[in-house]
């Protein structure tokens, strides 16, 4: 996939899973944040059911983990520990290098714009729970993250922490007192907000259209004197045939490319058929031999973008969900949706169930 952080907006969504296929995490955010509540005291035990605690331990065998469950984690303990700020808080502590094969390459990107070049492409290899869409305006990027799993308890920890990782990257290469432009939070100011201000050191506008870290275009582009483009060439090959060798079956591949190009219009059958080596009329025919098509895929992958959209956003756009979607306009989106699916005014946020000594009102 090419995306250009410069090129207007663009998203990342091959982090969406797959209708067949489960999303996954790796679990090295886990193995990370098991160390950080115990340095910190946070416990997991007395803040987590059965299942999500038992998922934390089972992390330190694993490579990957379901991912909702990295959403949930962050979630619960936040508001049974009562820590408003622990997604930040665990951001800002945890070692950015650890939290799977893409942490490998950051420290040898030449600008910031590498940084998110690097991930729009192998994002789905850490994370498939985290989508991001790179916006330009004028002189400012706009790095908007949302959830692209239903978030049973809610998204707002885990898109903070990823947000903070965001400037803990990028202090790396500008030093520590580097600041964005601005934050932007889809949620209300929270009653203490002292922390979140300290940490990102820039204006925080409450109660937005979306979760975005604003930053200048110069910084960019600003290049590093001790990145190492050859270790970046090498790393990146290594992941490329990590990223081939997943998944295996000739659908799962096709919905993978599906997904990761939907956005925008450009998960075409031509599209897709090159990005898996092969002619047009052989992806066909080779798809026809599984009793599947191309069109019933891109069908499927857009039911399962919808469903998820729909789960986990406080605030659903019909003109957002057009661009995930893949369509031109809002009014082709709706049309899809009255022929397809549920009508939207049902698609509600999946109810929280299950999640002991939480109002999960409150948000």
């Amino acid at each position: 996939m090419n995306v250009n952080a410069f090129g207007g907006a663009q998203a990342i969504v091959n982090q969406a899973s797959p209708p067949s296929v489960l999303p996954q995490a790796h679990a090295g955010t886990l193995r990370q944040f098991a160390r950080y509540a115990e340095t910190t005291g946070l416990d997991l035990c007395a803040c987590l059911d059965a299942e999500l605690v038992d998922w934390v331990r089972r992390a330190a065998e694993l490579e990957t983990v379901p991912a909702h469950v990295v959403v949930d984690v962050l979630e619960v303990c936040a508001v049974v520990g009562e820590r408003p700020d622990l997604g930040i808080a665990f951001a800002a502590w945890s070692n950015p290098r650890g939290f799977g094969p893409l942490s490998l390459l950051w420290d040898h990107c030449p600008t910031f714009g590498e940084v998110v070049r690097v991930a729009s492409r192998f994002l789905h290899l850490e994370n498939q729970a985290l989508g991001t869409v790179v916006q330009r305006q004028d002189d400012e990027v706009s790095l908007r993250h949302f959830t692209a799993v239903p978030a049973r308890y809610g998204s707002q920890q885990f898109i903070e922490a990823t947000l903070a990782l965001d400037v803990r990257l990028a202090r790396m290469m500008f030093g520590e007192h580097w600041a964005p432009v601005r934050l932007e939070l889809n949620f209300a100011a929270p009653r203490i907000e002292r922390f979140r201000r300290s940490f990102f050191a820039c204006p925080v506008d409450y109660g937005a259209l979306q979760n975005a870290l604003v930053i200048r275009k110069e910084d960019m582009d600003r290049l590093q004197p001790h990145a190492n483009p050859s270790m970046l060439a090498y790393l990146e090959a290594q992941l490329e045939r990590i990223a081939l060798s997943r998944p295996s079956g000739l659908v799962e591949q096709v919905e993978q490319a599906v997904l990761a190009n939907l956005p925008g219009g450009a998960a075409s059958l031509d599209h897709v058929a090159q990005l898996l080596a092969q002619s047009r009329r052989t992806l066909q025919r080779r798809l026809g031999e599984e009793g599947r098509s191309f069109a019933d895929i891109v069908l499927s992958v857009r039911m399962r973008v919808a469903e998820d959209y729909f789960s986990s956003e406080p605030r659903p756009q019909l003109t957002e969900l057009a661009y995930r979607l893949g369509f031109a306009d809002a009014t082709v989106a709706g049309r899809f949706l009255a022929a397809h699916m549920r009508p939207a005014r049902d698609m509600r946020r999946r109810p929280a169930s299950g999640l002991r000594k939480i109002e999960m009102g409150a948000h």
